[in-house]
């Protein structure tokens, strides 16, 4: 009896060395792959010029093991637990950091997006500033409201934010115009189009082709009137449109 009883036991403490070297394994793995997923948030944080304070992905919780199996037979459940729950612990605190960035990157593409920026015309030059000038019809001086950029007739007028479409169609001395509202109070209008590629209660993306330049409305030749209106005031659309759309 008392060796078959020994036997049980080896076996048992066999059983249980070998159950402890599998969750010691697993535990490894999950901390590397905890491991992996701090370096690539990190880069992602650092890459879109966030507080790295905030997001703080290097940062680990004190952690230790016994490494003998002799110990770990020993010690094998507390430590086991522990280190499991360490690792619980990180990744729900990752998941609370990444749900956060994803949701910074989220609105920092949005504004993006729905922010006036860049040019309206794939080719084109500017042939009025915004403000004071001689009008080319009456002579006198008056307040230019946008600017105008020259092209080619026919080629697209493209939207330079996201936006929904509040008008489009003809409109007065503007001609054929489009209207794009952006929210956070913002719009944008193009004019004197040759033709409108879109409808009212359409939503555009940022480079998206709205209208083809022309010269309709009161216009001395082919170009696109582009105006930027913020809560309703007139802004210098110079400030938000570049080249680099």
């Amino acid at each position: 009896p008392g060796a078959s009883v020994q036997r049980a036991i080896e076996r048992a403490t066999s059983v249980a060395r070998t159950e402890i070297t599998a969750l010691t394994e697993r535990v490894a793995r999950l901390q590397a792959h905890v491991d992996n997923v701090d370096a690539l948030s990190q880069r992602v944080v650092r890459q879109a010029g966030l507080d790295e304070e905030e997001f703080d992905f290097v940062s680990i919780l004190p952690q230790g093991g016994a490494e003998s199996i002799d110990a770990m037979v020993s010690t094998w459940d507390s430590q086991m637990h522990s280190d499991i729950d360490q690792i619980q612990v990180r990744l729900d605190r990752r998941a609370q950091q990444l749900t956060l960035l994803s949701s910074v990157l989220v609105d920092r593409e949005l504004a993006r997006q729905t922010s006036p920026s860049g040019w309206p015309l794939e080719r084109g030059w500017l042939s009025s500033a915004y403000g004071y000038r001689v009008s080319p019809f009456s002579g006198r001086r008056q307040f230019h409201k946008g600017v105008d950029i020259a092209g080619k007739k026919g080629d697209n007028v493209n939207a330079v934010a996201g936006g929904k479409v509040v008008f489009a169609g003809r409109k007065g001395d503007y001609g054929y115009l489009v209207e794009i509202d952006h929210g956070n109070g913002y719009q944008t209008r193009y004019a004197h189009n040759a033709s409108v590629l879109v409808t009212v209660g359409d939503t555009v993306k940022k480079g998206e082709a709205v209208a083809t330049l022309g010269t309709t409305g009161r216009s001395t030749g082919p170009h696109v009137h582009l105006e930027v209106l913020h809560d309703g005031q007139y802004i210098n659309p110079t400030k938000f449109i570049s080249r680099q759309r």
